[in-house]
């Protein structure tokens, strides 16, 4: 079994970030960062105003090109490890 806790909350004023966590996405209604998917908001929002955009493959949360990053299948789940070069 798989479990991922993310606390979008810290995501709350920086709406760019917030869309590029898997399980978050934004309440225009509310400007924050709140659970949720592609099937709509995990928290209360107002119809027609919730975001999700899920992030690409490639998207790198650091600012620099100095990083390797690697991805393997671990017991039927990604790992994906970022580190200096």
């Amino acid at each position: 079994m798989k479990i991922e806790t993310v606390n979008c909350n810290q995501w709350t004023t920086l709406k760019e970030t917030c869309l590029n966590q898997k399980s978050c996405g934004w309440c225009w209604a509310t400007n924050s960062c709140i659970p949720g998917n592609d099937k709509g908001p995990l928290a209360p929002c107002l119809r027609g105003r919730y975001e999700y955009s899920s992030p690409q493959d490639t998207w790198n949360p650091l600012d620099t090109n100095d990083i390797n990053i690697s991805r393997m299948n671990v017991a039927g789940a990604q790992l994906t490890t970022i580190t200096p070069k």
